[in-house]
């Protein structure tokens, strides 16, 4: 399980937790800050999975932050911005925004990308946009 300072991230199949796998991602010239930057592959087990991706926090607000092919959504506590992204466009894509993370459906693995950085600053805050896009690998 991935921990964060925000708290552990989740993966959901329905209503039930599967494992996963997560590895560090390298900062790159667009997140050169961020304190945490991960990749998450979901196996699938069944097809067609709803999968959701989530910060198991129930305290957290969450701030949607859209991009070109990606969906990401945004939390805030104290100093810490953490970001959860997926390479996807939910207008084409059967996915949706939660109150505390990503839900899409799918047929096949899929990769969630998990960014934070601490201080967040007004200077530094779209680091963690850009860390959570598993484009920039």
């Amino acid at each position: 399980m991935l921990n964060t300072p925000l708290g552990p991230i989740m993966i959901l199949n329905g209503q039930q937790k599967i494992p996963y796998t997560f590895i560090p991602l390298p900062k790159t010239a667009h997140c050169p800050n961020v304190n945490g930057r991960f990749s998450i592959t979901v196996p699938i087990v069944e097809s067609p999975a709803t999968i959701q991706c989530i910060i198991e926090n129930e305290l957290l607000n969450s701030y949607p932050e859209t991009g070109e092919n990606l969906e990401a959504l945004s939390f805030y506590k104290d100093d810490v911005k953490l970001t959860i992204g997926i390479t996807a466009d939910f207008t084409t894509t059967d996915g949706q925004l939660l109150k505390n993370g990503l839900e899409v459906k799918t047929a096949f693995p899929i990769e969630f990308g998990v960014c934070w950085i601490q201080p967040v600053t007004e200077s530094n805050d779209v680091e963690t946009f850009f860390g959570a896009d598993l484009f920039y690998k």
